[in-house]
């Protein structure tokens, strides 16, 4: 027996009734959704509260019905007051979206800017840098989180930046021993202004980008105790200085960072220098290297040097950090400030 086919109009209302079953469905879940956030939020700063952090905000509403969840925050505020390090990251107002059915990825917005705060240690002056915009995403799977970070107009101490991403992964779990990642950060800054004007180099530093992978998780406790385990079981620091475009100089740099016995960076890294005659010119120009000691690292740089892609001369030697100290080849470069963990 054949059916006649449905009529046009009892499709319509079939195909009206899914729609009615859909959006009241949605809408039901952005209701739910919309009461759940705020407990969820406070549930999450209470466990950073817990575990030392400092966590803050004066209003929370959420818009976007029925199928964005908005989520904004007025006066945040997250950094820790205690332990190392001491922070404090705020934003006047901070915008998170993100579909109704979809938690796990996360448009993110400091429209009004935001600003990071250091107070004063041993090795640096207090920093106060601000952000006139800051966007970004984070996304959270079962493979860990995702965030991703960028930032205009960026100032602070002297410094300013037209523009600043900065990208961090964590695994979803600590890593198991020292050949596993346990989180990689890198760093993208273009048109960096120094503060002063750098002999042969310039004030104005056009694009720096690197990243730093940590292999080994660092566990809990005291810094000091906690880096020295880190370190006797194998954990070092890989670090990659993919590009540097400084005036005449260009560099770029890759190997690993451990830690000595006193708890100081030491390592080794493959340099390639892109007009490397630079350097000992800034160095004699600060003080830092006699007129006759510069002339002499000019020609050995030369001899090293071969014509790179497009003929500018360029040189790959090892560098290292040893003893407190930096070398580039045999010829040290300057003293690194010791840390006091």
């Amino acid at each position: 027996m054949i059916k006649a086919p449905m009529s046009p109009r009892r499709l319509l209302l079939v195909l009206l009734a899914l729609l009615v079953l859909a959006a009241g469905g949605v809408s039901a879940l952005w209701l739910w959704s919309a009461r759940r956030i705020p407990d969820e939020i406070a549930a999450w700063a209470a466990r950073e509260r817990q575990a030392g952090a400092s966590v803050a905000w004066q209003g929370l509403s959420v818009s976007g019905f029925p199928l964005r969840l908005r989520v904004s925050l007025t006066e945040a505020s997250y950094g820790r007051s205690a332990g190392a390090p001491i922070y404090a990251v705020t934003a006047p107002r901070l915008d998170g979206s993100a579909w109704v059915w979809n938690w796990g990825s996360w448009a993110l917005r400091a429209p009004e800017g935001a600003r990071l705060t250091l107070p004063a240690s041993d090795l640096r002056p207090a920093l106060d840098a601000a952000a006139a915009d800051v966007t970004g995403a984070v996304s959270i799977t079962r493979d860990g989180t995702n965030l991703a970070l960028t930032a205009s107009t960026v100032t602070g101490n002297g410094f300013q930046a037209a523009r600043a991403e900065t990208h961090l992964i964590l695994p979803a779990a600590p890593a198991g021993n020292h050949l596993e990642s346990d989180g990689t950060l890198a760093l993208d800054v273009t048109q960096l202004s120094l503060p002063a004007e750098v002999p042969a180099l310039g004030r104005v530093i056009e694009a720096v980008s690197a990243r730093a992978t940590l292999k080994g998780a660092i566990p809990a406790g005291p810094t000091p105790q906690a880096l020295a385990r880190w370190r006797d079981e194998g954990g070092t620091l890989q670090v990659q200085l993919t590009r540097l475009v400084w005036g005449p100089l260009q560099a770029n740099a890759d190997g690993t960072i451990a830690l000595d016995a006193q708890l100081q960076p030491e390592g080794a890294l493959n340099t390639t220098i892109v007009g490397p005659g630079a350097i000992p010119d800034a160095m004699v120009a600060s003080g830092a290297m006699r007129p006759n000691d510069g002339q002499l690292a000019k020609i050995a740089l030369q001899l090293m040097s071969k014509p790179g892609a497009n003929g500018t001369p360029e040189v790959t030697l090892p560098a290292r950090v040893q003893n407190g100290s930096l070398y580039l080849g045999p010829a040290r470069l300057l003293a690194m400030p010791k840390i006091a963990w």
